[in-house]
């Protein structure tokens, strides 16, 4: 396994295990804020990084690189929506059983989107 593998794995994993264990401090909205820079910064850094370098498999870092981003703009964004059709913020269901269909349906769809779509890309690409 090389660094962009490395690179690329954590990028999936890392905004997976921020919703599933830091989902609280994902719908306060100074944290957001501060969630959102951090992945803006770690961005701008990377690119600038790969930019710089001379790397193999730059296409696949590319997409790894902005998988944190994209995963926070999504989260807001499919938060946002939740909110305007059910009226009320959704709820955490890792390891609960007893939950609504809704809330339900939000965290499989958000899931699937910040694995499926990011490998998807990098499968086209690479």
């Amino acid at each position: 396994m090389d660094l962009g593998d490395f690179i690329f794995i954590s990028s999936i994993v890392i905004p997976g295990l921020i919703f599933e264990f830091f989902r609280n401090y994902l719908d306060k909205n100074k944290s957001w804020w501060f969630i959102l820079g951090g992945s803006s910064i770690i961005t701008l850094m990377g690119y600038i990084y790969v930019y710089t370098s001379n790397i193999d498999h730059k296409n696949t870092l590319y997409v790894s690189l902005i998988v944190p981003l994209y995963a926070t703009l999504l989260y807001k964004g499919m938060t946002l929506l939740f909110v305007k059709w059910f009226g009320r913020m959704p709820e955490d269901t890792f390891l609960e059983f007893r939950v609504k269909f809704s809330d339900a349906m939000f965290n499989i769809l958000y899931g699937i989107l910040i694995t499926v779509v990011p490998l998807s890309v990098t499968y086209l690409l690479y």
